[in-house]
């Protein structure tokens, strides 16, 4: 037998088979590199995420152009009529004019017929140029016409109680007359959120704050309390910062208050400045349209931009102020025990000589 017959297979076929099993071999080991190295450089993954991952999303997505309307052309005669921003109306009088600005502690649904919180009488005198300013404390105990001895404060709601706005507004100008000698001419009433809208219209006061203001119980404007900090230093205060910032009293009492009020006046009247008179001018005009809801006065609107006008020619070193504080005022209690301050009037006296002339 020969040995082709012994081992089943020819010579020839075992050899094939042979390099056959060689080939498939490395073909695998080839394989298996291949699939080793691209896992090591692939980055891992959770094995819940997807290979292939949805398109981020741009950005900014696109947004459709805005149509434009196509204006009518005028012609000259119709550009001519058409009306354009005005410089500020002169006063009538070189006289000198006194307004007296009352704060009304007037929260939202209520009338201004309440307790007066804020009392300063401002005078121009526009033939030399000057300004001056009086804090009338709310506390101060006064013989208020037809009424009797009562705080200042309360007489609006006295005169409104039968006259309406006007009439409070009347008496209290009354009342100033026959207790401290001073001619009233006008008069306006703001509440707290005209304040608040006319000073963020113009942008925030610039204020120079010479001390912590720390006061816990400040009043919000539902008889709540809404706590109160403005650290020393310059701050550009938006309106109802400034606001807070003039009402607050229970750090430093009531003349220091009057005090801040009438800072937070000149540093506003920068601000409407701050432009230039014809930037004033168009404030003015904005500052009535905004407020016009929050304010009470026996001025037109002409008549206030006159004042303004007056008001922007006069150097702030040519404004006097003052207020009625402990020089001008001592501490009692009435019998009722009520807290009053009575007037010293003869130095009130001077006082007014020296500011109204």
């Amino acid at each position: 037998m020969s040995e082709q017959q012994r081992n089943g297979l020819p010579v020839w076929l075992k050899w094939m088979l042979i390099g056959a099993i060689g080939m498939t071999g490395f073909i695998v080991s080839v394989l298996f590199y291949l699939i080793v190295t691209t896992s090591f450089n692939m980055p891992l993954r959770p094995l819940d995420q997807p290979l292939l991952e949805p398109a981020a999303k741009p950005l900014i997505e696109a947004i459709p152009a805005p149509v434009l309307e196509v204006m009518e052309v005028l012609d000259a005669a119709e550009v001519a009529v058409i009306p354009t921003a005005e410089p500020l109306p002169q006063l009538e009088s070189n006289d000198r004019l006194t307004v007296l600005v009352m704060g009304v502690d007037r929260r939202p649904g209520e009338s201004f017929s309440t307790r007066t919180d804020t009392m300063i009488v401002l005078s121009i005198d526009p033939e030399n140029d000057t300004a001056s300013m009086l804090s009338i404390p709310r506390d101060l105990y006064v013989d208020i016409p037809g009424v009797g001895n009562q705080r200042i404060n309360t007489a609006l709601p006295y005169g409104a109680y039968n006259g309406g706005e006007a009439g409070g507004a009347d008496l209290v100008r009354r009342t100033i007359n026959h207790n401290l000698g001073i001619s009233i001419d006008h008069y306006i009433l703001l509440d707290f959120q005209t304040v608040i809208d006319v000073i963020d219209e113009a942008g925030g006061v610039m204020i120079d704050v010479p001390y912590d203001i720390d006061d816990p119980t400040y009043p919000d404007m539902n008889y709540g309390f809404d706590p109160l900090f403005i650290p020393q230093g310059r701050w550009l205060m938006s309106g109802e910062v400034a606001l807070k910032y003039m009402r607050t009293r229970h750090a430093d009492g009531d003349f220091n208050r009057s005090k801040r009020q009438q800072q937070v006046i000149l540093a506003f009247r920068d601000a409407l400045l701050a432009d230039g008179l014809a930037g004033a001018a168009a404030k003015a005009r904005s500052f009535y349209s905004e407020a016009r809801d929050g304010v009470v006065t026996d001025m037109a609107i002409t008549d206030m931009l006159g004042i303004a006008n007056a008001a922007s020619n006069i150097d702030t070193a040519n404004i006097r102020s003052a207020v009625l504080d402990a020089n001008y005022v001592y501490d009692h209690t009435t019998e009722s025990g009520a807290y009053v301050l009575i007037p010293r009037t003869n130095a009130i006296s001077t006082l007014i000589q020296e500011l109204f002339n």
